[in-house]
Formats: structure tokens, C-alpha cells, sequence
């Protein structure tokens, strides 16, 4: 992988996730699921 994507941290023993751009992560996807868009949010 070039690059960590957002989310993601990597260590010198991994990658891992970063626990407060996951919970961006899911709201995102909460949206796109709640048929949101451009952050346009209910």
C-alpha cells in the first residue's frame, strides 16, 4: 500500500485504526446510507 488511508494510523508493529477518525469515518457512511449528500445531513 502507498499510503495509509484516513482511518488508519500505522505503527512500527502495523497499522491500526485511530479510534476518533473511525467514528468520522462511520458518520460518513451513516449519511451516504441515510441517502444524505455533500454533508447535507437530516
Amino acid at each position: 500500500m502507498a499510503y495509509i488511508p484516513y482511518g488508519f494510523v500505522q505503527k512500527q508493529d502495523g497499522i491500526f485504526v485511530e479510534p476518533q477518525q473511525a467514528k468520522v469515518v462511520k458518520a460518513i457512511f451513516q449519511w451516504y446510507l441515510n441517502g444524505d449528500s455533500l454533508g447535507r445531513h437530516r
